[in-house]
């Protein structure tokens, strides 16, 4: 992305606007994606641990058949989002959702997706754009990066604990995944650059950019 000089008056969160909006144009972004088109129906659970900060994500696609992995965040991501006394769990169940687009994209487009997520915060963060708190904000900007580009409507919803299907998977609870006979694909989260770590930067700036990038 072209550097540009701050703006005078313009505010943190204003900047951050325009590093989104910046980032977006230069992208491949699709202007329009119609909910009307008569796609097959997808459904997506996402879900995090917490304290052992495992994430795990089910897709259920329109022939029944079901995909699944999880993953534990690694200690360099961890270290990127601020301090809570919650174990960042509203930052894992994000992540959680952007790993189902990392993963599960392919099987994703030309479809509609109902995602799935135990958790009232993240699905007002994800739909409302993102939120007042830095890290989450920049995590949301991302994942709507992400799905500017692809041609898939979504619709996130709240689903009770005891209703997901992703829950158990960050428990050490596989049962679902055989019951399904769900395929396994290899985790992973969308790319981040750590090339241009600068001693000087603050961690919410530094969150912010790594994020956005």
């Amino acid at each position: 992305m072209q550097a540009h000089q701050p703006v005078k008056g313009l505010s943190f969160w204003g900047a951050l606007a325009l590093q989104w909006w910046d980032t977006w144009l230069a992208s491949e972004a699709m202007m329009w994606i119609s909910p009307n088109k008569n796609r097959p129906r997808v459904h997506g659970y996402t879900d995090a641990s917490g304290a052992d900060r495992w994430l795990a994500a089910y897709i259920k696609d329109e022939d029944d058949i079901w995909w699944w992995t999880r993953l534990q965040v690694p200690q360099v991501i961890w270290d990127l989002f601020l301090e809570r006394g919650d174990n960042k769990i509203g930052v894992q169940e994000l992540l959680a959702v952007a790993m189902l687009f990392e993963i599960f994209g392919d099987l994703l487009e030309g479809k509609a997706l109902f995602s799935w997520v135990d958790n009232y915060g993240v699905v007002g963060a994800i739909t409302n754009g993102g939120t007042r708190t830095v890290d989450v904000n920049a995590v949301s900007g991302r994942l709507w990066l992400v799905l500017a580009k692809m041609d898939v409507p979504v619709a996130f919803y709240y689903v009770n604990t005891k209703a997901n299907v992703a829950d158990g998977a960050t428990r050490d609870d596989t049962s679902l995944a055989e019951k399904y006979a769900a395929h396994w694909r290899e985790p992973r989260l969308p790319a981040v650059s750590y090339t241009h770590l600068r001693a000087h930067e603050t961690s919410l700036h530094l969150v912010c950019r790594l994020l956005l990038e």
